[in-house]
């Protein structure tokens, strides 16, 4: 942290010097206990020229890599300027400053990114003609916007305590030694196992046969045709249990657990190349039950909720901060605030006053939880006025919505069977109205509305809502009849009681949001869905914009799921020449009925042993521990994680409980992890090997489809700070190829041609995938002479010797070449908003709409959006009830609906719409901070200096009977646990709730001593010039870093489940970890 003093010329402050000021005063304050009379008005003047003159720090375009950030699942593009005169250490390149890419529009709101076609050295100077003028202006767009948490990714980087060599445990798992150990010994020791530590090798564990074959054989046995000693014998070291072939190839029991490089690691190397179905990231402990809550609403892909804000008149942001999260600080921001500014009304629900609520109209502190009965209350209200949109829920079929310029439609006049077990929607073959073999035999069904009669519904122009008859003596009733009696099972009265929201707020709401025709919109996210009804909650809401059809219309709901070819194009990246094709039940039981299973009958049926998700993807992250411990529905022989994006010790609620299960090697026998830092998950690995961070490797992240323009992001390494870091894909690649592994090696990847290429290291995929991008739709311009010398040379003074330009022009063919580097200096592939762009800005500058006033538009198509979801919208959910609770076995419900917060074998947690049996008064919720954006960025001094812990917020009626005044230190009890923390006594929450930010409360990262080949480095400071208190919480003005250690882990006080007793709480239809229904009670320390 820089003390340096400032000139005599120049007036600035340094930190050392107010300390000591303000040391001095008080000083003399105490001793003489008069007033003082210190003149520090020279502390605070400035010069009359300070900021003006002409050293700008200057840089060109060798000096820049376009790349992405990291830091948090924004995945913001970005530009890296390297440091002149740097490479003294054994990284290749200091990082002078991080920012955002000006190619993006992700990055330049409010204004127009730059014409894609730029030279990238025009754009590093700011020569770009529209861009504004250093000379004239002192700034320019050379650079895009960039957060807090993005500018930090250079600590992130250069972080001390990062994992140099891989290390090898000393002692027992968890006990903080570790010896260095070279690439060729760890692969070595990972494939054939290590006497030492006494754990097998992939070489044994591994066993693969073809689900086919071993399925065939076992219709054999039970037939008599072959005898079970003869399965057995063909299969023992290929299957897990040759009792039950179900449970799939001895693979499967080699676990992988990182969240992203999916593409690339889980489909193509874990897949196919290993043969094993277990491949899991991050979405049960982040927002798999709001994800699957809107799959299930929703015909056509789409998983998250967001309004085109430009044109919309009224949002709400439910359970969501996207001031601060989702591309708040760059992208969502700017446009929220442009959009109120200009008259957009916006409401917040959330138990607690965000950032976002801060600046609504009105906040709605909702109870935790009761989200459900909110969204259902309001629906009521709505359907009561006869405020729904009857045309557009009366269109049956896309036939009859493109009438009436719908792009959408819904089901809700689409025939249920009722009698049927699982209530499937009719079809009009099922109802004999067509022969099986006609062309609309599959077809939903419908009742005419001019004729009164079922017909299949792509016939139908406008149909009848509520419909309860029997057709030839089948019972059927209307997807709406069912939905509106759901919704009319409380009153508005009810539904305000459990929601704890006064009923003239609902009516208010309810009645603003219908006020707009098509443009209002919701926005909502994790606030609804992390809890066991997470699902029916995202359901409910997901259902008000069915009511009033606001999909791709301006100013209403967007699914721009708008990119570039990425896998497929040029390269072939998702094919395997001769791959495994992964199969057996999923280590987390996701997408698997119980009773479906051969498990079933050797367990006595129901209640399941643990829980199981078969409406969800296997993503139940939370429960990969507990099942390896209880070998359920088999063990776990081999662990590899990824910390970086999976700290599961302190992202998974109850992660307190992991460490127990990782340290017995009996349960796990090899645990591997890949890692930047030794971290709460990976210091109970064997074996940790050095990561890069996003900052030094390749990578393609997506983008949430909150934009109206397509792109496409790449990450490449910009830098090397630690030169023997390897990641994870080329350690794969060299596991895979010790064992002959398929999709690795010199026929790997095959072309558009069918000609095979090598992969061998990372950038043979990444730049493949390049080349795809460059060559998607229009492909992209040739990188000129000029524009591959300023490749060349960014990248050998970033990477050094690190950079092998002929490899990696050898991963694609010469033509391709000039256009992969075209994609690569402008880290991407960035969708202009208008035809005519180049010229456009030239004439107007950067600060124009084009997308809304070009005559051209890449975002609209007349009043409505260009990219559409342009399909059905469900409020009825068939494949839901195919799915069974696997305690009780029944089924799961197709509606949305008010449901308690409930433990796995159904003890209440929190009841909503009754009363529950709580032991401690307070609810506890928490949220995402400002300045962080995953656990591993507490490592940056700048981010800790703006919120050194996080404070529990408690509202001033809750402290007032604990006698807690602001800033006190408190006790949280939890009941299974207590935890010391400070009060932030706020009315910006609601009664009965108090809350925390997570992130804090480390154990890992350097927040404890680590011994490495027998030296111990210590824990990592406090960072700052004193260890006086200077700020009360939330106001910390100081600049004061506490150590990485400071705060309490918020998933550490959470409940656990009562029948499972090693994890948290789970939401069996979407998946997700509980993680805001912890009751807890605070009292003054």
């Amino acid at each position: 942290m820089s003390t340096d003093d400032s000139g005599d010329d120049g007036a600035g402050v340094s930190r050392r010097d107010f300390v000591k000021a303000v040391g001095s005063i008080g000083a003399i304050a105490a001793a003489s206990n008069a007033a003082v009379d210190v003149d520090i008005d020279e502390l605070w003047t400035d010069d009359e020229h300070h900021y003006v003159g002409d050293d700008y720090g200057e840089y060109g375009a060798s000096d820049v890599i376009h790349t992405t950030c990291g830091q948090c699942n924004t995945f913001c593009p970005i530009k890296v300027q390297l440091a002149d005169g740097s490479g003294t250490g054994e990284y290749s390149s200091l990082v002078r400053k991080l920012a955002g890419n000006p190619y993006s529009f992700l990055n330049t709101q409010p204004f127009s990114q730059v014409p894609y076609g730029s030279d990238p050295t025009d754009v590093a100077m700011g020569g770009v003609e529209g861009s504004g003028d250093v000379d004239t202006d002192r700034w320019s767009l050379s650079g895009g916007r960039i957060c807090l948490k993005g500018q930090a990714g250079i600590q992130t980087a250069f972080d001390s305590y990062r994992v140099r060599q891989p290390m090898k445990r000393v002692g027992p798992r968890g006990s903080g030694e570790w010896e260095t150990v070279s690439w060729d010994q760890a692969i070595r020791d990972i494939v054939e196992g290590d006497d030492d530590l006494g754990h097998p090798g992939l070489r044994d564990i591994w066993g693969y046969a073809p689900q086919e074959a071993v399925m065939s054989d076992w219709e054999a046995v039970q037939s008599g045709e072959l005898s079970k000693s003869a399965f057995d014998e063909k299969y023992a070291d290929d299957l897990i249990d040759t009792d039950h072939p179900d449970l799939g190839p001895k693979s499967n029991q080699i676990v992988d657990v990182g969240g992203f490089r999916r593409n690339f690691i889980r489909n193509r190397l874990w897949h196919q190349g290993l043969g094993s179905i277990n491949s899991v990231h991050h979405a049960g402990t982040c927002g798999v039950s709001s994800v699957m809550g809107n799959v299930r609403s929703h015909a056509g892909k789409k998983k998250r909720q967001y309004p085109d804000i430009e044109n919309c008149e009224y949002l709400i942001a439910w359970g969501t901060n996207p001031m601060v999260a989702n591309k708040g600080p760059t992208w969502l921001a700017p446009k929220l605030t442009n959009a109120i500014e200009d008259g957009m009304r916006m409401d917040v629900v959330d138990p607690r006053l965000s950032k976002t609520a801060e600046k609504a109209d009105t906040w709605v502190p909702v109870e935790p939880g009761a989200d459900g009965a909110l969204a259902l209350g309001m629906a009521r209200w709505i359907i009561e006025n006869d405020r729904h949109d009857l045309t557009y829920l009366q269109n049956p079929s896309q036939s009859a919505a493109s009438d009436d310029e719908e792009p959408t439609w819904s089901d809700a006049t689409h025939l249920v069977l009722v009698d049927e077990p699982s209530g499937p929607k009719a079809r009009a073959s099922d109802l004999g109205l067509v022969p099986e073999d006609a062309d609309t035999a599959d077809d939903f069904v419908a009742v005419d509305a001019a004729t009164g009669e079922p017909r299949p519904a792509s016939e139908v122009d406008t149909a009848v809502l509520d419909v309860d008859v029997t057709v030839d003596g089948t019972p059927v009733r209307s997807v709406w009849s069912q939905y509106r009696e759901r919704v009319f099972e409380h009153t508005v009265e009810e539904y305000a009681e459990m929601a704890g929201v006064p009923v003239e707020q609902i009516t208010e709401i309810a009645d603003e949001f219908t006020s707009h025709g098509k443009r209002a919109a919701i926005m909502a996210y994790r606030g609804p869905a992390k809890h066991t009804n997470g699902f029916y909650n995202t359901r409910a809401i997901a259902t008000l914009q069915h009511l009033i059809g606001n999909y791709d219309w301006k100013g209403g709901q967007i699914t721009p799921y708008a990119g570039y070819d990425t896998m497929s194009g040029r390269y072939e990246l998702g094919s395997v020449p001769d791959g495994h094709s992964p199969w057996g039940i999923p280590l987390l039981r996701g997408g698997v009925n119980y009773e479906d299973t051969s498990l079933f009958d050797r367990d006595g049926g129901y209640p399941a042993k643990r829980p199981w998700f078969p409406v969800a993807p296997p993503q139940a992250t939370q429960e990969l521990y507990g099942s390896a411990a209880e070998e359920y529905p088999y063990g776990v022989e081999a662990l590899f994680i990824r910390p970086y994006s999976n700290n599961h010790v302190m992202a998974v609620a109850g992660g307190d409980e992991i460490p127990a299960i990782l340290k017995d090697t009996e349960t796990i026998p090899l645990i591997v992890a890949s890692d930047t830092v030794i971290g709460e998950t990976s210091q109970y690995a064997d074996y940790i090997l050095p990561e890069p961070t996003y900052l030094e490797r390749w990578e393609n992240f997506g983008t949430y489809p909150n934009k109206r323009l397509a792109d496409e992001k790449i990450s490449q390494p910009a830098v090397s700070v630690v030169p023997n870091a390897r990641p994870f894909e080329d350690v794969l690649i060299e596991l895979w190829s010790e064992l002959e592994l398929p999709g690795i090696g010199s026929n790997a990847i095959p072309d558009a041609d069918g000609d095979l290429w090598p992969l061998e290291q990372a950038e043979d995929f990444y730049l493949k995938l390049a080349a795809n991008i460059a060559h998607a739709r229009d492909p992209v311009a040739d990188a000129s002479e000029d524009e591959l010398r300023v490749f060349r040379e960014s990248h050998e003074n970033g990477l050094g010797e690190q950079f092998d330009l002929d490899r990696w022009q050898a991963a694609v063919t010469d033509e391709e070449w000039a256009k992969v580097v075209t994609v690569l200096n402008r880290g991407g592939r960035f969708e202009e908003p208008t035809e005519g762009y180049d010229e456009a800005f030239a004439e107007h500058g950067h600060g124009y709409d084009y997308a809304e006033r070009g005559d051209e538009s890449n975002a609209y198509d007349g009043e409505h959006m260009r990219y559409k979801l342009e399909s059905r919208v469900d409020f009825y959910s068939e494949a839901v009830p195919n799915g069974k609770h696997s305690f009780t076995g029944e089924r799961f419900d197709p509606l949305p609906k008010v449901d308690d917060v409930e433990h796995y074998d159904g003890t209440v947690q929190a009841a909503v719409s009754g009363d529950d049996d709580r032991e401690r008064p307070l609810r506890l919720i928490n949220w995402k901070p400002r300045t962080q954006g995953m656990h591993r960025t507490q490592n940056s001094p700048w981010l800790r200096e703006t919120r050194p812990e996080n404070p529990v917020w408690i509202n001033p009626q809750d402290a007032e009977e604990r006698d807690i005044e602001n800033g006190d230190d408190i006790v949280l009890d939890a009941g299974r646990t207590t935890v010391d923390a400070v009060a932030m006594v706020t009315g910006g929450i609601r009664p009965g709730v108090v809350g925390a930010m997570w992130g804090w409360g480390r154990t890992g990262g350097g927040a404890t001593a680590e011994t490495i080949d027998g030296e111990t480095r210590p824990a990592v400071e406090a960072d700052g010039h004193s260890d006086y208190q200077f700020d009360e919480p939330m106001t910390e003005d100081a600049g004061y870093a506490k150590g990485r250690d400071a705060g309490f882990a918020i998933n550490h006080v959470q409940p656990l489940d009562e029948e499972l007793g090693d994890t948290g709480l789970s939401d069996l239809v979407g998946g997700s970890n509980a993680q805001y229904d912890a009751f807890v009670d605070v009292e003054r320390r």
